[in-house]
């Protein structure tokens, strides 16, 4: 079914403040990778500095071994505020979704409610119909089988009732309401499949004319 609008607003909601809170922690993780990456360059490049000053140990030399781990300092610096960003965020958004997820959820329980009681006199008055109507089949059936006996009977009682034992008596086949053993049994209705329809809203195969099942 589709949900209720005030559900889907209250979803929406949630969603799009985690969304933006994600993307945020999203971008400060790459600004923390990509300081990573400008870090690990720079150590690289300053073990190549210190070999040249040790060797070399010119004003220039010692300038860029200086420059370098400062960058180095700084980079490490910007690593750390990244994480603390990426942290901080998350934390401070965490109460906001929790509060949001909540909305939604009671949302859709005072929804849910209203969906039930709304529909519910009419499924109950829907069943309460259909179960008249199936045993007023079986009625129907059972003056079926009266009304035919009786074309003979009374013929019989008519004419010659005597001869009534004497000839074959209609046969008319009873219809096995409560047995279990065929592979379908589409006319009786038992205690298992009731409990099937309703705590696991499910009709099975061996239940109803073939094409009906609802599994």
């Amino acid at each position: 079914m589709k949900m209720p609008q005030k559900v889907q607003t209250a979803i929406a909601a949630f969603q799009e403040e985690k969304t933006k809170v994600s993307k945020a922690v999203e971008l400060h993780q790459d600004s923390a990778v990509k300081y990573r990456q400008q870090l690990e360059e720079a150590q690289a490049e300053l073990v190549a500095a210190q070999d040249n000053t040790l060797t070399d140990p010119t004003e220039v030399n010692v300038q860029r071994e200086a420059d370098l781990q400062r960058k180095i300092a700084e980079l490490t610096t910007n690593i750390a505020a990244a994480e603390e960003r990426s942290t901080t965020v998350s934390i401070n958004a965490s109460g906001r979704i929790t509060a949001l997820a909540d909305e939604a959820i009671e949302a859709a329980r005072v929804e849910a409610l209203r969906h039930f009681h709304d529909n519910y006199d009419a499924k109950l008055k829907a069943i309460e119909d259909a179960k008249y109507e199936y045993l007023q089949s079986i009625v129907n059936l059972h003056a079926l089988r009266t009304d035919a006996y009786n074309i003979w009977f009374n013929t019989g009682q008519e004419t010659h009732p005597n001869r009534l034992e004497k000839g074959n008596r209609p046969y008319f086949p009873k219809l096995p309401l409560h047995y279990r053993g065929g592979s379908r049994q589409v006319h009786g209705v038992s205690e298992l499949e009731i409990a099937r329809a309703y705590s696991d809203g499910k009709i099975y195969r061996t239940s109803v004319a073939e094409g009906r099942e609802i599994e």
